[in-house]
C-alpha cells in the first residue's frame, strides 16, 4: 500500500500526494476550502528510461507542454505547414528565420 513505500506530502490541507512508482493524489477539500463527502483519488502513472528521481522527471514531463505550445505556434500561427517554395534551399531559408 502506498503508506508503506514512497514519499508522502501535504501542500494543503486535505490535498495529500504521495510519490512512488506511481503518483497518487487523494482530495477531500476542494481549493476553496469545501469538504467532499467522498474523496477524489487520482492516479497517475509514468514510465520512463531516465535515471532520475521522481520529482524532477514529473517537473520535465510537466514542462513538455511548453514546447509543443511553440511547436503549435510555428505550424499554425505562423503558417510554416505549409512550404512557400518548391525549392529546397528557400524553404529551407523559411524554416531556419522561423
Amino acid at each position: 500500500m502506498p503508506k508503506e513505500h514512497g514519499h508522502w506530502s501535504e501542500p494543503r490541507p486535505g490535498k495529500r500526494v504521495a510519490l512512488f512508482d506511481v503518483r497518487m493524489t487523494k482530495r477531500t477539500i476542494d481549493q476553496h476550502g469545501q469538504t467532499w463527502l467522498v474523496p477524489e483519488i487520482m492516479l497517475k502513472v509514468w514510465w520512463t528510461s531516465l535515471e532520475l528521481d521522481e520529482e524532477t522527471i514529473i517537473a520535465l514531463y510537466a514542462d513538455h507542454a511548453t514546447s509543443e505550445r511553440f511547436h503549435s505556434e510555428l505550424k499554425i500561427d505562423l503558417d510554416i505547414r505549409r512550404r512557400p517554395s518548391g525549392k529546397f534551399a528557400t524553404n529551407a531559408l523559411v524554416l531556419a528565420c522561423a
